[in-house]
């Protein structure tokens, strides 16, 4: 059952990031419909690529300028924006970065994925279904008013049959395929079907740590989840200090980076 809430979380966060965009985007059901006072604004900036050659994919800070500006000059809401960029192993296939984003009144979204062709922000071909889209999606992140149609978070909870543990250095609940803990205002929470899954929980406890807790955030109160249903991914949500808005982080790799990505976000702006 658990498993289940789980997959309904990770789908509704997903509804949220494509219903921003107002067309549809790689998910497994269509995005919700807006009102005429929620109509997205895009851009069709060109992406620099990354180097045509094999091995990691960097994301080139200056390829994200012109969407934080953009951004920045239509949200109703402060736009927050990683200055963390891992690189993503790229194959033969896949040298390019690829970037789809869009605002509206309540919100905005941005979606990074590697790509095998230079292509044109939101780029029609980022939008095909997932078997005949050019895009392989590893990280997304937005924002939202609290309130707004959309808004989301994972859901994180400790399990009923778990069991008292300590898992690097903090008390938690666990059960064989979960393992829970609360610090602060923060919801964590790891999920693991395999045998990995103290790993998995000391990978997070560890870099939570790391990152100073993620105090950097000043959030209000924050969830992360990190599972892996059907390939390692986390969620990371948080709300605001004053409570008004709710911004979220879905990353497809190490726990690690995630967790150094959230640690980056910082306002935008204006120059």
């Amino acid at each position: 059952m658990r498993k289940i809430l789980v997959l309904l979380a990770i789908g509704c966060l997903i509804m949220f990031m494509t219903g921003c965009s107002g067309h549809e985007k790689p998910a497994p059901s269509a995005p919700a419909s807006t009102t005429q006072s929620q109509q997205i604004t895009t851009s069709q900036a060109t992406v620099n690529p990354a180097p045509q050659s094999q091995g990691p994919l960097p994301v080139k800070e200056r390829q994200l300028n012109s969407v934080a500006s953009m951004l920045h000059a239509k949200a109703n809401i402060p736009v927050l924006m990683p200055s963390y960029w891992p690189p993503v192993l790229s194959n033969n296939r896949d040298r390019y970065c690829g970037i789809q984003y869009s605002v509206g009144p309540d919100g905005y979204s941005a979606t990074l994925t590697t790509v095998s062709k230079q292509l044109p922000v939101n780029s029609p071909e980022l939008n095909l279904p997932p078997n005949d889209s050019e895009a392989n999606q590893w990280e997304n992140f937005g924002g939202v008013r609290i309130g707004a149609p959309g808004s989301s978070a994972p859901i994180v909870q400790q399990p009923a049959d778990g069991q008292p543990s300590v898992i690097g250095g903090y008390q938690g609940w666990q059960d064989r395929l979960s393992f829970y803990w609360e610090s602060g205002s923060w919801l964590c929470e790891v999920q693991n079907s395999s045998s990995t899954l103290m790993n998995d929980a000391r990978s997070l406890t560890g870099s939570f740590k790391e990152a100073g807790e993620l105090e950097g955030l000043r959030a209000k109160s924050g969830k992360i989840l990190a599972s892996d249903a059907d390939h390692q991914h986390t969620f990371i949500s948080w709300v605001s200090a004053d409570g008004r808005y709710e911004y979220t982080l879905r990353y497809d790799g190490e726990t690690a980076d995630a967790i150094k990505i959230a640690n980056s976000f910082s306002e935008v702006k204006q120059e």
